[in-house]
């Protein structure tokens, strides 16, 4: 005998062909929005256990189903499985509160509505939670939260310079570094402070030393009062803990990124790898698009206004951060990029559906790089009539009849 098995949100449904019930399963009350959800993913359970050895000793031998992934379950029981044609599917759906009915998983169609509005919730409440737990969503909000630091460190450094620029304007020129600009203001605080002694605590060359010495002694900066230099230094120090925060957010992504999308971290890096998924919202997203897609990630503006003015599309985005890319001469970065995005493609995707770390894929990246590098190497001839189109002028010159 031939049946079909349908999956509903309160219980397993067996029935003929002739629409007439074989067997039902109801799910508990308690975890039926798991056992919908284990099923669903095409794992074996108890009640569905149950179900098919009812099936097989009341003649059923072949089960017809939607969910492929339920077949083998099937098959496993000594059952012969078979695709559901949508009809079925279909007609189910759309008698769906009477057939909840007919197989005593409600006692009214007003129940079932019911019912299937309560399991509703619930299995929004169980996704949500289960979205939550994610590393890769940890992972997303970690590397965001990296980027807004660093806004907020250039923002308030630029104040930071300016503002001690009034007192000491040469140390604005001679200091670089933000972190040892922000700890000098704050352990020495007025110009008159700075001399060789105090400043043999910092790591600054000997010969930079010298100059900033001097600069201090026939400094053009004003004079300012220990009132004001006081907020100037709680401003140094403002910079100093963002920037400590930021070292520990970044060592959060690199760890996360090791744990989550291990082939990943190793072709583009854990900074780049992190923004990439926060881009697109999730490791199982980025695996799902093509190499073309990753490539442009994050020059969204400058492909659209391309399409838009006809004019030539990027050729990379967020991927221009990565060393091989930016360091590269500007006739490299798009062919570098491009094999860049094809690695990431793949190692997305087996971080995503394998989880196992892949011997070789920098190995592979890193011999194409060179392989470009070398082919590449002298800059390509410039046309002398950059913007004509060639299909346009195809036959240009020519007269009708020649």
């Amino acid at each position: 005998m031939r049946a079909r098995l349908f999956l509903s949100e309160l219980g397993l449904i067996l029935l003929r062909e002739d629409q007439e019930l074989i067997e039902a399963a109801p799910f508990s009350s308690d975890a039926g929005v798991q056992e919908y959800i284990r099923l669903r993913d095409g794992r074996s359970s108890e009640i569905f256990l149950s179900l098919l050895q009812g099936a097989l000793a009341k003649g059923v031998r072949i089960v017809e189903v939607a969910d492929p992934s339920l077949r083998d379950a099937i098959e496993a029981n000594g059952l012969t499985a078979g695709p559901l044609e949508e009809s079925s599917s279909m007609e189910f759906v759309e008698h769906k509160l009477a057939v909840l009915v007919r197989a005593k998983l409600a006692p009214s169609e007003k129940d079932a509505r019911e019912n299937l509005r309560k399991f509703a919730l619930e299995y929004s409440r169980v996704t949500l939670r289960e979205s939550a737990a994610k590393p890769d969503l940890q992972l997303i909000h970690s590397v965001q939260a990296m980027d807004e630091v660093d806004k907020m460190v250039n923002l308030l450094i630029s104040r930071l310079r300016e503002w001690y620029g009034l007192h000491f304007p040469e140390l604005v020129q001679l200091v670089e570094d933000p972190n040892t600009f922000s700890s000098l203001v704050l352990r020495l605080g007025m110009r008159d402070n700075f001399g060789e002694q105090s400043l043999s605590a910092f790591s600054i060359p000997t010969r930079r030393v010298e100059l900033i010495i001097k600069a201090a002694s026939d400094s053009k900066g004003g004079d300012i009062g220990q009132e004001d230099m006081n907020r100037i230094i709680s401003l140094a120090q403002e910079v100093l803990h963002l920037t400590a925060l930021r070292e520990r957010l970044n060592r959060h992504v690199e760890r996360t990124m090791a744990e989550v999308a291990a082939n990943m971290l190793a072709v583009a890096g854990a900074t780049i790898g992190a923004r990439l998924i926060a881009k697109v919202g999730g490791l199982e997203k980025v695996a799902r698009l093509p190499a073309s897609t990753i490539q442009v990630l994050g020059a969204e503006k400058a492909l659209f206004r391309a399409l838009r003015t006809g004019g030539s599309p990027p050729k990379h985005g967020i991927l221009f951060q990565h060393k091989e890319v930016h360091s590269a001469p500007r006739w490299q970065r798009g062919k570098i990029a491009r094999s860049l995005a094809a690695k990431i493609a793949i190692a997305a995707r087996i971080d995503a559906y394998g989880g196992k770390r892949e011997e070789g894929l920098e190995e592979n990246l890193s011999r194409r790089i060179e392989e470009i590098k070398v082919k590449y190497k002298d800059a390509p001839r410039i046309s002398k009539y950059p913007n004509r189109n060639p299909r346009r002028d195809r036959g240009r010159g020519k007269k009708y009849g020649n």
